[in-house]
């Protein structure tokens, strides 16, 4: 009895050291220009027009039936994003979420482990959310994604031990009530949601015979919870989304590229295959019994991959789903092994490299912050028009690249992959940080850019990049308007590429640039062009910039 309250309370120790840590991190990251400023503003109906802050409860429910319409049908969790991003605040939701992620490793625990919370299993658990499922940032520490993944994943995990806990029970009304609830929980996300609708379904087709199948709470539960996945579906923004192709061929062309793309991202999902297959083949009789208790989340593995090859995004978080429910399946199969040696040593060696792991992140954090209170310095001066953006990714070395991508997003990022272009002043992104900082005129570029600016460094006959390559600058004519940018490019042999590049390669000699990736600044008497660094492909090539003006 003494030693079982003795782990308790070292458990409860651990979880309580993880939530802490967590929430530093929380805390240092900031709020950045991206969909973190969107969702301070009531949706418009164009998906541009962003113009009235969010005041009130009132706003948010007009902003999430418009949301609903135009980009998808996660209303309950968006409700929330809005509410903390526009009235509530950061804080709060930094100190539930640190509250909600020791929630999650408890409950994942528990599940993996029969009902059981020990250190090992704890210890594996965080070191599988923390170091193996990738881009941490983008699912448990960007503001407005940790909403649909962290807050969402903590509902499921509730909802998937409510049914645990009512499958043996007598339909009743509070059981009635009870599987009510579960349209709520099926409204929550679809990445989730539509797999464990399918389990749910194969569920009680294989266990319930058609004249008991009306008198158990399941059976209630699977209906009202389909029918929260299904509102959350048939948004008009979520179908316009996944079917957005001129053909059907071109649809699944994309799909099954992008699907492709998204395999090469998993991790735990490997790791869970190659486990399973060594337990199959060395501990059968061990490997039965864990697959007899857990086939139902091998089955709702599987049909997470509906949703990574429908988004049609390559995002780390658009497998997310599909990593947690292996991560449950790995840690069952891990903790099925009984030796005390084997369990210690593995104790030791996850908590080990989550700590050698955390110092290099918590370095980039802090550095983060100081950049993030910098930038919002300057914003907060009424003259400034022009925001030196410090850059702290540290590009030369591909190791701690991958490192800092993986666990860190600086407050405003640059590239041809972001839509918050933060020189363009019709960009969506930046007229809202206009509207909050009540600014006429505002351009973030990096720091680096800001200073050749100010020493008149850059040319007139050829472009400078920044120190990343993101963007080229080039001074122009001080009374021109730009009507078309092109880049020019030199010739490349193809024969000469690798087989990947070789199938990516841009084969024209000239690139023009989209509208909304290129304006114009004047600075100091003199005008300049800046041009976003297109893709790598392209990028490589370029020689030089051209323009046409009126």
């Amino acid at each position: 009895m003494k030693r079982l309250i003795a782990g308790q309370k070292y458990q409860l120790a651990y979880i309580l050291t993880i939530g802490i840590l967590y929430y530093i991190l929380c805390h240092l990251a900031p709020i950045t220009l991206s969909d973190d400023v969107l969702y301070k503003f009531v949706w418009p109906h164009d998906n541009e027009s962003y113009n009235r802050p969010i005041a009130s409860i009132l706003d948010i429910i007009e902003s999430q039936y418009i949301h609903y319409q135009v980009v998808n049908g996660r209303s309950i969790i968006h409700f929330f994003i809005q509410l903390f991003d526009g009235i509530i605040g950061k804080e709060a939701c930094n100190v539930i979420s640190s509250i909600l992620f020791g929630c999650l490793i408890c409950m994942t625990t528990r599940m993996a482990s029969q009902g059981k919370n020990t250190l090992f299993g704890l210890s594996i658990t965080s070191a599988m959310l923390f170091l193996l499922i990738p881009g941490f940032h983008n699912e448990f520490l960007f503001f407005a994604a940790l909403f649909n993944y962290l807050w969402a994943t903590v509902a499921t995990m509730c909802f998937v031990f409510m049914l645990n806990h009512i499958k043996e029970k007598n339909m009743s009304v509070y059981m009635l009530g009870l599987s009510m609830s579960s349209f709520f929980f099926g409204w929550l996300h679809e990445g989730i949601t539509f797999p464990i609708t399918l389990t749910l379904i194969i569920y009680c087709i294989l266990n319930y015979h058609k004249h008991k199948i009306f008198k158990s709470p399941i059976f209630y539960c699977t209906v009202f919870y389909a029918l929260g996945t299904f509102v959350c579906l048939s948004s008009p923004g979520t179908i316009q989304r996944i079917g957005q192709q001129d053909s059907l061929w071109q649809l699944m062309t994309q799909k099954i590229i992008f699907g492709g793309v998204n395999l090469l991202h998993l991790r735990v999902s490997y790791l869970m295959l190659a486990v399973s297959l060594f337990s199959f083949y060395k501990k059968r009789t061990v490997w039965k019994e864990h697959f007899n208790r857990y086939k139902y989340f091998y089955l709702t593995w599987i049909f997470t991959f509906i949703p990574v090859f429908g988004s049609g995004a390559t995002e780390t978080r658009v497998i997310f789903y599909t990593e947690f429910i292996a991560t449950i399946i790995v840690i069952n199969l891990l903790v099925s092994i009984k030796s005390h040696k084997y369990q210690k040593s593995l104790t030791i060696g996850c908590n080990v490299a989550m700590l050698l792991m955390y110092v290099p992140v918590l370095h980039y954090s802090l550095e983060n912050y100081k950049n993030d209170q910098y930038i919002l310095q300057q914003l907060k001066t009424y003259q400034v028009e022009i925001v030196s953006v410090p850059q702290i990714r540290p590009a030369s070395n591909p190791v701690l690249s991958s490192i800092f991508d993986n666990y860190l997003r600086e407050p405003v990022k640059f590239g041809p992959f972001e839509y918050a272009q933060g020189f363009v002043q019709n960009n969506a992104y930046l007229k809202c940080i206009k509207i909050l900082f009540d600014k006429d005129k505002l351009y973030f570029l990096p720091k680096d850019i800001v200073e050749k600016m100010k020493r008149n460094q850059i040319k007139k006959t050829f472009f400078t990049y920044n120190t990343h390559k993101e963007l080229m600058v080039l001074e122009i004519k001080a009374n021109c308007q730009i009507k078309e940018v092109k880049l020019l490019l030199k010739d490349e042999d193809l024969n000469s590429l690798p087989f990947y590049k070789r199938i990516l390669a841009y084969r024209e000699h000239s690139y023009i640039v989209p509208e909304g990736y290129y304006d114009t600044l004047s600075y100091h008497q003199k005008k300049y062009l800046i041009v976003c660094c297109p893709t790598r492909n392209i990028a490589r090539r370029i020689k030089n910039i051209a323009y046409r003006y009126k």
